[in-house]
C-alpha cells in the first residue's frame, strides 16, 4: 500500500510540474511529441514579376525578401511567411495572413500584425514565436509568398477598370498594365498628380520622381483595395532644350511649381549653358515676355501654364559632328567631321577609299538644305536649273510646275562632286553616295523598244530616243524627262546632261490621254448602247 501511495505522490507532482511549465515550448519537446519530422528551411522560389509581362501570373506570387523593399512594401491579406528556427533540431512554420490582419502559425498560435512595412512585420513575427521558446534562439523570418491584390486603375488609360494582380506589383506596373502593357503618354498625362485612394485615405503619388530620378520612393507598392486615377494634364510647360531624360517638349507640372524644382528632374546635356534661364511667361495683360533668370535665382519663379524654358547652348561649344557615307566605299558608315573644313576628298580616305565598283565621277552629297545654299559653293558661278527650265519649251504648266518645285524647294540639295570638284566642305549630317557603274541608260514610256541602251559619253536625248526605235505616236515630245537615283534618294532631272544609269522616261502626249481616258471610253459606250438598241428593235419585229 505505501509503494501506491508513493507512486499516486510521484505522478501528482509531475503534474504540477507540467502545469507550472504551460506555455513553454522546447524544441525537442516538438518534434517528440507531435511526430513532426525535423526539416530543414525547404527553398524558396524567387519569380520577379516585371511590368513587361503581357498576363498576370494565375498563382499566388512566389517571392522572396530580396526581390522587395522591405520597408515600402506593406504586408496584406494573402501574404505568406516562412519561419525558421535554428536549433538542435532545428524546425520551421509557415503561416498566412487572413482579412483581419492576424497570422496563425500552427503549434504556436495567432497573432495580430495589421498593416505594418515586411520590415516591421519580420521583427515582430521573431519577437512573437521567440516567447513561444524555452530558451533564446535564432529565429528567421521572410515573405516566402506574396499577396494577389484586387484593385481598380482609372483615368487616361486604354482599359479603365479591376484587376487582380501581384502584390509586388507598383502603381506605374498596374498603370501600365491597364494600358496594353504601355506606358501612356508622359507628355499628356499627369503622372505628376496620380491618385491613389483606399478606403478613407488618399495619397497623392508624383511618378516622375521615379520615371526621371529613379527613385522607388515616387512609384509605391500597390496595396489590396487600391483604387488608381491618373487624369489628363491640365498644366504644361515647354521645356526647349538637349536634355538625357525621357519626356521633352511638352511637360506636365504641379500646381504652383518652382521652376528650380522642375529643373532638378533632368540631366542635361554638357552643351547647355545652366548659368542662365530663359522663360517665356504669359503677362497679367495676356501678353507675352521672355525674361533673363540666373540659374541661382530660379528658386523664386513659379511656373505658369504655357511657359517656355529655354537652355542655351554654351558659347564657343563645339558639338561633335557626323555624316554617313553609303554606297561603294571600302569602309561605310558614320565619321566624324570638323564643320566646313573637312572636304569630301578627306572623308574619302578616312572610309578606305573608293572600291573597285565604284562610279566616283556620279558621287553626290545629300545635304538637308534648300537649293539656294549650294548655288555659290566653292564661290563658283552656276547656273540655276529653274533658270534653265524656263528656257525648256514648249511644257505643260503642271511638268514646269513639278520641276520647279523639286530644284527649288526640295528638303535637301544634290551636289555633284563632278560639277564643284572634291574639295568642296562637308557639314554636319550631310550624306555621300557613291554609286556603282553603270554601262546602260534605261528607256520607259512611248517609244517603240523601251528598255536599256549603252551609255555614251556626251551623246543627247535623241541619240537614246533613236536608239530604241523611235517615238511612238501617242509620245509627249516636249515632256521628256529622267530620273536620276544616289541610293535610296531619287531626282527627277531635265536631261541637258545624261548620266550613265539615268532613266529617261516619255509620257503620253495630252491627245493621247485624251483619245484614251475620254474619246475611246465615249465611244465605246456609245458603240455598246447602240447594239443593245438594235438587238432590241430586231426582236421586236420579228
Amino acid at each position: 500500500m505505501s509503494k501506491i501511495k508513493s507512486i499516486a505522490v510521484f505522478s501528482f507532482l509531475l503534474l504540477l510540474l507540467k502545469i507550472s511549465n504551460c506555455g513553454a515550448f522546447d524544441v525537442s519537446d516538438y518534434s517528440r511529441y507531435t511526430g513532426v519530422n525535423r526539416q530543414q528551411p525547404e527553398e524558396i522560389t524567387t519569380q520577379y514579376f516585371s511590368v513587361a509581362n503581357s498576363s498576370f501570373p494565375s498563382k499566388t506570387t512566389e517571392t522572396s525578401d530580396i526581390s522587395l523593399d522591405p520597408e515600402s512594401y506593406y504586408i496584406g491579406a494573402g501574404d505568406e511567411f516562412f519561419i525558421s528556427i535554428v536549433d538542435n533540431p532545428s524546425v520551421s512554420f509557415t503561416g498566412t495572413l487572413n482579412q483581419e490582419g492576424y497570422l496563425y502559425i500552427a503549434k504556436l498560435g495567432l497573432e495580430r500584425l495589421g498593416k505594418i512595412t515586411l520590415s516591421e512585420a519580420q521583427k515582430h513575427i521573431s519577437q512573437f514565436v521567440q516567447t513561444k521558446l524555452r530558451k533564446s534562439s535564432e529565429i528567421y523570418v521572410s515573405l516566402s509568398k506574396a499577396k494577389t491584390a484586387t484593385i481598380s486603375v482609372n483615368g487616361a488609360i486604354a482599359n479603365a477598370g479591376t484587376y487582380k494582380i501581384p502584390g509586388t506589383f507598383r502603381i506605374l506596373d498596374a498603370i501600365r498594365a491597364a494600358n496594353k502593357n504601355e506606358i501612356p503618354s508622359l507628355n499628356n498625362c499627369d503622372f505628376r498628380k496620380v491618385t491613389c485612394t483606399n478606403k478613407d485615405s488618399t495619397k497623392i503619388i508624383d511618378l516622375f520622381i521615379y520615371l526621371l530620378k529613379n527613385n522607388l520612393n515616387g512609384n509605391p507598392y500597390i496595396y489590396p483595395g487600391d483604387n488608381i486615377t491618373l487624369e489628363y494634364a491640365q498644366q504644361k510647360i515647354y521645356l526647349n532644350c538637349p536634355s538625357r531624360e525621357v519626356v521633352s517638349g511638352m511637360v506636365p507640372i504641379k500646381a504652383n511649381e518652382k521652376l528650380s524644382d522642375f529643373l532638378s528632374f533632368f540631366i542635361f546635356d554638357k552643351s547647355v549653358d545652366t548659368s542662365i534661364v530663359l522663360l517665356e511667361t504669359t503677362l497679367p495683360s495676356d501678353g507675352r515676355a521672355i525674361k533673363t533668370i540666373p540659374w541661382n535665382e530660379t528658386n523664386t519663379i513659379v511656373l505658369q501654364d504655357r511657359d517656355v524654358i529655354t537652355l542655351p547652348q554654351k558659347k564657343n561649344y563645339n558639338p561633335l559632328d557626323l555624316i554617313l557615307i553609303n554606297g561603294e566605299i571600302s569602309r561605310p558608315g558614320t565619321y566624324p567631321i570638323i564643320k566646313d573644313s573637312t572636304s569630301f576628298s578627306d572623308l574619302l580616305t578616312m572610309a578606305g577609299g573608293p572600291t573597285q565598283f565604284a562610279s566616283v565621277d556620279r558621287a553626290v552629297i545629300a545635304r538637308r538644305s534648300k537649293i539656294y545654299d549650294v548655288i555659290n559653293l566653292n564661290t563658283q558661278s552656276t547656273t540655276s536649273s529653274t533658270s534653265q527650265l524656263s528656257a525648256m519649251s514648249p511644257i505643260r504648266p503642271e511638268m514646269y510646275a513639278g520641276f520647279s518645285k523639286m530644284n527649288s524647294t526640295q528638303d535637301y540639295s544634290i551636289i555633284q562632286i563632278k560639277k564643284y570638284g572634291a574639295s568642296v566642305k562637308l557639314r554636319p549630317n550631310d550624306e555621300i553616295i557613291i554609286p556603282r557603274k553603270d554601262i546602260f541608260v534605261y528607256i520607259s514610256g512611248n517609244v517603240r523598244r523601251p528598255g536599256a541602251c549603252k551609255f555614251e559619253t556626251g551623246m543627247p536625248l535623241s541619240f537614246y530616243i533613236n536608239e530604241c526605235g523611235g517615238l511612238t505616236g501617242k509620245a509627249d515630245k516636249g515632256n521628256i524627262f529622267g530620273v536620276r537615283y544616289y541610293g535610296n534618294t531619287s531626282q527627277m532631272t531635265d536631261l541637258s546632261e545624261i548620266s550613265e544609269g539615268d532613266i529617261i522616261v516619255v509620257p503620253d502626249s495630252q491627245q493621247a490621254k485624251f483619245l484614251s481616258t475620254i474619246l475611246l471610253p465615249v465611244i465605246t459606250a456609245a458603240a455598246t448602247i447602240a447594239s443593245l438598241f438594235l438587238a432590241a428593235y430586231t426582236v421586236y419585229h420579228k
